[in-house]
């Protein structure tokens, strides 16, 4: 049975190896390892074992589950999969609050620089004014 992930969130490199197995449903960490290599995660000189200390630290956590390949042949080989959706991650407490944090922004600032990176629609902005009034 998986354990419940942390509070706070995941960590930087955590959410990019979520990211692969969330696209891919599960994987090996060899595929991950190729996976980020292509997206131009890992840096030259990093190595199959860094990824899989941490797909291993993942598990963990609580955000992902392994289990071994190929019936128990001994190489040690896992699948990895995600314990968690995306939507459960973005409803854990103080996950957002962790990445305003770690941008060193306030909260306006963070929504002011999300709008400019042209993240949020016409409709998007019109669904937060709607939301804001309500607040008021």
């Amino acid at each position: 049975m998986a354990q419940k992930p942390r509070p706070g969130g995941p960590s930087k490199t955590d959410l990019e190896m979520l990211a692969v197995l969330w696209e891919k449903g599960e994987a090996t960490g060899r595929d991950v390892y190729h996976a980020l290599e292509k997206r131009g995660v890992i840096r030259s000189g990093v190595a199959y074992t860094t990824v899989k200390t941490y797909l291993d630290r993942l598990v963990l956590k609580g955000y992902a589950t392994a289990e071994e390949a190929g019936g128990g042949d001994g190489r040690g080989t896992y699948t990895y999969r995600p314990a968690v959706t995306q939507a459960q991650l973005r409803e854990q407490p103080g996950f957002l609050d962790r990445i305003v944090s770690a941008l060193g922004m306030g909260l306006p600032e963070f929504a002011t620089w999300f709008m400019r990176q042209g993240k949020l629609t016409r409709r998007d902005r019109e669904e937060v004014e709607k939301i804001l009034r309500k607040i008021k």
